[in-house]
This record gives C-alpha cells, sequence and structure tokens, in this order.
C-alpha cells in the first residue's frame, strides 16, 4: 500500500486511478478483514456499491457478490441489515419491477427523470439511507448510458442535468473527491515539496467549505482530527 494511511484509502486510490478490479477486491479485503472497524467495513460497503453499479451496472452480480458476505457479517447485526437492505432495493431493479427507467431513451427520459426527482425530493440535499443511495446511483449509471447512445441524444440537456446533480449528492454524501484524493497524495506523499503546503490549504479549504452551512462550520471529529495530523505534518 506504501505510503497510503489505510486499505480504504488504497481502494479510492486505485478507483480514482481507474484500477477498477484492483480497487474492488481490496474493497472486499477490508470487508472481509475481521480487525478492520464497523465504520471502515460500512464506508467500504458504500464504495464497493457505487463501484459495482457506475462501473459494471450489473445488479444481478452485485447481489450475488453482497449475499456472498452473508457469513462474514454474521457477527455484525447492523453491517448484515445494511447489506440485506441494499440487496432488496437492487432486486427491485435486476427484476425491474418497481422502475421502468433500466433504459433510458429520447421517448422516456423526460418522464423517468422527473418521477425519479419526485421520489428522491431535493436533489440538492444529502442521501438518508441505502434505498435513495440505490435508487441515486441506478439511475445515475443510466443517465450515462444515455449520453453514451449517440442515436439516442435528443434530449442530452436533461440528461446533463440530471447527472451534474447526482454527482454532487453522492459527492457530499458519503463518496470521496477525485481532487481532495490528489491534493491528500500531494500532501502524504510529497510533504517537503514546496507544492505541499498549497495542496494542504486547498484541502483544508475544500474540506471546511463542504461543512460549513447557514449555522457555521460543523467539522465531525474525524475530519477535524484529520486536518490536525496534516497540519502537524508541515510543524516537524
Amino acid at each position: 500500500m506504501g505510503k497510503f494511511d489505510d486499505q480504504l484509502s488504497y481502494a479510492e486510490y486505485l478507483e480514482m486511478t481507474r484500477n477498477f478490479e484492483a480497487a474492488e477486491k481490496v474493497y472486499l479485503s477490508i470487508l472481509n478483514g475481521s480487525k478492520n472497524s464497523a465504520e471502515h467495513k460500512s464506508e467500504a460497503l458504500s464504495k464497493l456499491l457505487t463501484l459495482e453499479i457506475r462501473i459494471y451496472n450489473q445488479p444481478e452480480k452485485t447481489i450475488k457478490k453482497f449475499l456472498g458476505l452473508e457469513k462474514v457479517f454474521a457477527k455484525d447485526k447492523k453491517l448484515l441489515e445494511r447489506m440485506t437492505n441494499i440487496n432488496t432495493q437492487l432486486i427491485h431493479f435486476s427484476k425491474k419491477t418497481e422502475f421502468n427507467y433500466l433504459k433510458l431513451t429520447d421517448k422516456n427520459i423526460e418522464a423517468e427523470s422527473a418521477a425519479f426527482e419526485l421520489k428522491l425530493g431535493n436533489l440538492d440535499s444529502f442521501l438518508l439511507n441505502d434505498e435513495d443511495l440505490v435508487n441515486s446511483l441506478v439511475f445515475l449509471s443510466n443517465l450515462y448510458d444515455y449520453t453514451n447512445n449517440f442515436d439516442q441524444q435528443k434530449h442530452l440537456p436533461i440528461a446533463l442535468y440530471y447527472i451534474s446533480l447526482l454527482e454532487k449528492k453522492l459527492q457530499q454524501s458519503i463518496f470521496f473527491s477525485l481532487s481532495d484524493l490528489y491534493l491528500k497524495k500531494c500532501i502524504r506523499d510529497f510533504s517537503k515539496h514546496p507544492y505541499a503546503k498549497k495542496c494542504f490549504e486547498k484541502y483544508k479549504q475544500n474540506t471546511v467549505d463542504s461543512f460549513t452551512g447557514t449555522r457555521g462550520t460543523d467539522l465531525p471529529v474525524s475530519v477535524k482530527k484529520e486536518l490536525d495530523a496534516f497540519e502537524a505534518i508541515f510543524k516537524q
């Protein structure tokens, strides 16, 4: 893993560099590891899910992979319940019983986008549960499929609009920012370089801005610890 803090950071980097197969193996390793924290496993589960759907978009195969983790999660009821709920949502899509937008075309993209937004409500807000997460990932994946179908692009602006909203929603909610990953690598691996401090200042600004709202800035403890650890690098 080199200079990465943990397996999760390493997997994120592999995904960032589009080494999806290797990233998937690391996420599965985290989920199978008995010494990994429940928090890390939950985050790895979310990121494995987004990788599976956004890149491969094969709900049936994802369901099988998650079912294969049942024994691993047997001692952690919360993770087992979460995985079961995710699988339930994926089964809806694989059987096409609940929604009709697994294939977006010029004829249905406007209506299906409107129905999707109505179901999720405010697309500017954070994701609240795994049902929203699966809905968002599946719909986003199919929006991308639509943009890649050059015979079906009469309503490309609709796809671009919803892709923008969903990418922002997912990034703000649980997923990493490619921009921030590059900055963190700059800080960790090249701390002696003059630009490392610039990377830290930009990362700190991005992080603080993402947790700043109408009630001021409210940084989670884990986020503050990370910023403090990075800042300490430059005081050594």
